[in-house]
């Protein structure tokens, strides 16, 4: 990514991990989904990390739908965003993940006959603790991302005046 050097001195959080991401994101959706794939493979494991991570921040926070809509658009994601999670060393983040995970897996057929049939408040409501728990670790996870892309900033960033 090619960031201003103020905003990477200056930013914090969300904010400062979204100017990382946004690079990844906007060639990734000019990128036909065929091609996706081999973009992907060209992303290192920390660059991984942050693709992985920002896609399950989006999916859970960035509607209202929470985890239901994760399990709808974004399940096949479960291993990497594992995995980013781990290379950041968020664990709370990923107890919270692991716990969704159980409930998913133990009412799966159920959960996925009711998300085809558009009945999403069931599922809404049989992962609602979970919703509770991201929304009050994902500040953190965001926080912890900050400092993973600090310490490992030339695999993410080349600054606009170099």
């Amino acid at each position: 990514s090619i960031v201003d050097k103020t905003q990477f001195d200056t930013l914090r959080g969300t904010d400062f991990t979204w100017i990382i991401f946004q690079p990844i994101n906007d060639t990734l959706s000019y990128t036909s989904f065929d091609e996706r794939p081999s973009f992907m493979e060209k992303l290192s494991d920390k660059q991984k990390a942050l693709f992985y991570i920002w896609e399950f921040e989006r999916a859970v926070y960035g509607g209202e739908l929470g985890f239901a809509n994760f399990y709808y658009n974004y399940k096949s994601y479960y291993q990497e965003t594992i995995k980013g999670l781990k290379l950041i060393n968020d664990t709370a983040m990923i107890n919270v993940l692991e716990g969704v995970h159980k409930v998913y897996l133990s009412n799966n057929r159920i959960i996925n006959r009711k998300l085809k049939n558009g009945d999403w408040k069931y599922v809404q409501n049989l992962f609602k603790k979970y919703d509770k728990a991201f929304i009050d670790k994902h500040e953190q996870t965001m926080n912890i991302l900050e400092d993973f892309v600090r310490r490992y900033r030339d695999n993410f960033v080349r600054f606009t005046n170099d």
